[in-house]
């Protein structure tokens, strides 16, 4: 292919984002060679093998045709153009080409002079992005005027073909000065060439592993005073680059291509930069660039790649720099990845190999401004070209740095360099000694003083623990006491009683949690726990003995539809726990005589045991919906006080305005009874001989004995007495209609018969 034609597949593949995907250029590739063999090539093959690149491969092979058939025709052209005249230029010879317009060797025929002519082709001007690009470069490069940018003469357009003409510089571009090193080193002949993008790009890999050993072996045996003055020279080049690049900066201009093809050395040691085609005009300029990923990609800067545009700035420009400066200093690319994806994360991710592991003749000084250009992030390399200029200075006039911020030793080591004294050095060290002892000891005295401050705090927070859990363990052990002690003898309140024990089952549930760094707090909090649980386990069996007294009631029995075989198996378990009970009471009068307290509790433990084996009895005798119809008696019988229960509070969602109204008018009623139970000669104030003897039993008990006696088991009230129907209804007015509704649901129907003496069927005689 033709060095034209070449610039034309460059002109259509190789400008969108998207193209740079190795895959696309493996198959524009393809689908060229294909056409110069003289093949028609099935295009539909080659754009249906990545789906989903499918719209820019179909764009590149588009563009490849183009080009392939402006190629047969365009040959007698540039022929033509190399004989006549372009405007006021005779061309002479080409000097080179890139992926945008050729440079040619011309005369301006009306001054005589030799200058560099750069030509857009003319399938290229087809391209709306490629003319931009030229104007843009034609135009950043006219406005300015420094001694190290590459001047523009002339600008113009003539038989479809846009051209500039600029100085003639006489020397070589940095990309031909590396290849020859590399020539040198590696022994083959060089012959000196224009270096375009993709040529740069590809060739990297070859050339940095053949010359990675020749430059240990040539540069490392060359004298260090010689090594020296060689990197001061390169160091002077860049110096002056990017002086020239600080002055486009204040000129609002951004290069964005900066590499060693950009960047020229004349015979006289002057470097040059050129090709502002890429340029990114931030003021003074009315033209807007696209945004389009541009650039050589292993020059760009991480920002350049990653897509963020607002960060393109001239930070951008110093990275390319230092990758410039450290392919001279080194003669092998920042990095040397062939594959173009693991290029893409080299540079967004990976650091650049330390120049002084390739060589380590490399100056350190060097190495620390190339590492700073190179930082990934562009607020830790230098702010301005201006900056790394100075350092390239500082490291010239054998100054230190500001690459990085100075130690006392990075100074001292430049000031000896200077002026070697053995007293001197011998002062700093001393010195130094001093004050970083003085920075030791105070930096383990603060730690002494933190690690003394922060167990003070734990010690503090340790005690503060144990004082909140001594607290909360007192107020838990008072609803305890209140609960199994002064509530136990009083069956109407059962419900108050249970919802003391399940409070403070919650409090010593949250304080084991609490404590799980303490396993022997823990140990005593759980056989409190347990202690607890087993009165709401014995609680809960006193309420099934209730229950179970029901069963008696012929009317219950018939409510329920007991079978006559239920009515026999509930007959003989009411009487298996009557003698149960009775022998259990015995026993526990006599051990209560005894004053043997342990075995008057392991006595009453084993009646509740009797209770919760009849629980379980009555379960397996009745049916689901007995049991169901059971419970809704039970609510039935017991009135106002099932309202007081946890559950039924949770199903009604009573509020605590209806709770406390609920107590009102019990205490009301209460208060009532109270009176008419007075009998007529009795004087207000006295009590009821026989209700006297039948409470002082169960109040006269000694504290500590079991609160469980055969007393508490007894019914809470007698015939006549275990609904107040005006009492319930009155508490029932305040519920809500959605409240009454789940009672009735609770409730069940209500009862229809009528019940017996509810004497104690376990109570012995």
């Amino acid at each position: 292919m033709s060095d034209y034609e070449d610039s034309l597949v460059n002109t259509f593949v190789f400008r969108r984002d998207e193209s740079e995907d190795p895959r696309v250029i493996e198959i524009s590739r393809e689908y060229l060679a294909v056409l110069e063999a003289g093949r028609t090539p099935d295009k539909q093959s080659y754009i249906e093998r990545y789906p989903e690149l499918s719209e820019v491969v179909e764009e590149c092979l588009d563009g490849i045709d183009l080009a392939h058939s402006l190629s047969q025709h365009l040959t007698p052209r540039i022929s033509e153009m190399m004989s006549q005249p372009l405007g006021d230029f005779k061309i002479i010879r080409e000097i080179g080409h890139g992926g945008m317009a050729t440079v040619y060797e011309a005369v301006q025929l009306s001054l005589g002079r030799r200058v560099a002519l750069k030509v857009l082709p003319f399938a290229a001007s087809l391209d709306e992005c490629q003319r931009q690009r030229f104007q843009i470069e034609s135009q950043a490069a006219a406005n300015l005027h420094h001694t190290n940018i590459v001047p523009v003469h002339a600008v113009g357009c003539e038989r479809g073909m846009h051209y500039y003409a600029m100085q003639l510089i006489n020397g070589e571009s940095l990309a031909e000065w590396i290849l020859r090193q590399r020539a040198e080193l590696s022994g083959h002949q060089f012959t000196a060439h224009f270096v375009d993008d993709q040529a740069e790009e590809f060739s990297a890999e070859k050339s940095g592993s053949q010359v990675r050993s020749s430059v240990t072996e040539s540069v490392t045996h060359t004298d260090h005073r010689k090594a020296r003055v060689w990197y001061q020279t390169i160091a002077r080049i860049i110096a002056q680059v990017a002086e020239a690049l600080d002055y486009a900066h204040e000129s609002g201009v951004v290069h964005r291509d900066i590499k060693p093809a950009n960047l020229l050395v004349d015979v006289k040691g002057n470097a040059w930069i050129t090709d502002f085609g890429l340029a990114q005009v931030t003021a003074g300029s009315s033209v807007t660039r696209t945004g389009d990923l541009v650039g050589t990609l292993r020059y760009m800067s991480p920002e350049q790649l990653s897509g963020k545009r607002t960060l393109i700035d001239q930070r951008t420009d110093i990275y390319s720099l230092g990758a410039t400066l450290y392919e001279l200093l080194c003669l092998q690319p920042i990095y040397s990845a062939s594959d173009r994806q693991q290029l893409l994360h080299n540079i967004l991710y990976d650091e650049p190999r330390p120049l002084r592991e390739i060589n380590r003749l490399i100056p350190v000084e060097l190495e620390t401004i190339v590492m700073k250009a190179l930082s990934k992030s562009p607020g830790e390399r230098y702010q301005s070209a201006a900056e790394l200029a100075d350092d390239l200075h500082r490291f010239l006039d054998e100054r230190p740095i500001l690459a990085r911020r100075p130690t006392l030793v990075d100074r001292a080591r430049k000031w000896l360099r200077r002026h070697p004294s053995v007293i001197v050095s011998s002062f700093i060290i001393l010195l130094l000694g001093i004050i970083g002892l003085s920075i030791s000891m105070a930096a383990i005295s603060r730690e002494e003083q933190n690690t003394r401050l922060a167990l003070d705090r734990e010690q503090q927070r340790a005690t503060e623990a144990e004082e909140r859990l001594a607290l909360a363990q007192r107020a838990a052990d008072d609803m305890l006491t209140l609960a199994e002690i002064e509530l136990s003898h009083n069956p109407f309140d059962e419900s108050l009683r249970k919802k003391l024990l399940e409070s403070a089952l919650a409090h010593y549930e949250a304080m084991i949690e609490e404590q799980q760094e303490n396993p022997a707090a823990q140990s005593k909090l759980r056989a409190t726990r347990d202690r607890i649980e087993q009165s709401l386990s014995d609680l809960i069996a006193l309420q099934s003995d209730r229950e179970t007294q029901y069963l008696l009631q012929p009317d219950v029995q018939t409510d329920l539809g007991l079978s006559a075989d239920q009515k026999q198996k509930l007959t003989e378990l009411i009487d298996w726990r009557q003698n149960q009970m009775q022998g259990g009471v015995k026993q526990l009068e006599n051990k209560l005589t005894q004053h043997s307290g342990q075995a008057a509790y392991a006595i009453r433990d084993r009646m509740f045991a009797d209770a919760k084996a009849t629980k379980r009895g009555v379960e397996q005798i009745l049916t689901a919906s007995q049991l169901k119809r059971l419970k809704q008696l039970s609510l039935q019988f017991q009135g106002t006080r099932a309202l007081h229960e946890t559950e039924i509070i949770q199903s009604l969602q009573l509020t605590n305005e209806q709770r406390v109204a609920m107590r009102a008018i019990e205490a009301e009623f209460r208060l009532h009874q109270k009176v008419r139970r007075l009998r007529p000669d009795e004087k207000p104030g006295e009590a009821d001989p026989h209700t006297v003897k039948d409470r002082d039993p169960e109040r006269s008990r000694p504290r500590g004995e079991p609160p469980h006696n055969r007393r508490s088991m007894r019914p809470p009230r007698g015939p006549g007495q275990e609904v107040n129907e005006e009492e319930l209804q009155q508490i029932l007015k305040l519920l809500t209609p959605e409240q009454m509704q789940q009672w009735q649901v609770l409730a069940g129907e209500p009862f229809q018969g009528n019940l017996q003496d509810l004497s104690d069927p376990f109570r012995p005689d």
